[in-house]
């Protein structure tokens, strides 16, 4: 299995739309080593990838549009990108932005 960089395929996404994300609830994504990621585990913090790994994705959330010049816009703070969300070790959630994640080759 090959799989790409998100952002060859697609636009960065700032705020984002269902429809032109590409990523749908229960696609396998990569996530390469070396990412952020996110985790709601309140014991634990953040913390890098430490290889890559392959998740399925649960659901997205949301990302906020705006000027990413402006400290506050629209009474938003600045733009946050989509993310792609799977349940982690625990059944605690994850997430990691959608432009750091790596989608299967066609």
């Amino acid at each position: 299995m090959s799989w790409i960089k998100y952002t060859e395929k697609h636009p960065t996404l700032v705020g984002y739309n269902e429809s032109i994300t590409g990523v749908w609830p229960g696609q396998k994504v990569r996530i390469p080593k070396g990412v952020k990621v996110k985790t709601t585990y309140s014991k634990a913090k953040d913390y890098e990838s430490k290889r890559a790994t392959v998740v399925t994705v649960d659901h997205l959330l949301n990302g906020i549009f705006g000027n990413p010049e402006s400290e506050r816009c629209l009474g938003h703070q600045k733009p946050v990108d989509p993310t792609v969300r799977w349940a982690g070790r625990g059944g605690y959630w994850c997430e990691v932005s959608i432009n750091e994640i790596e989608i299967e080759a066609e």
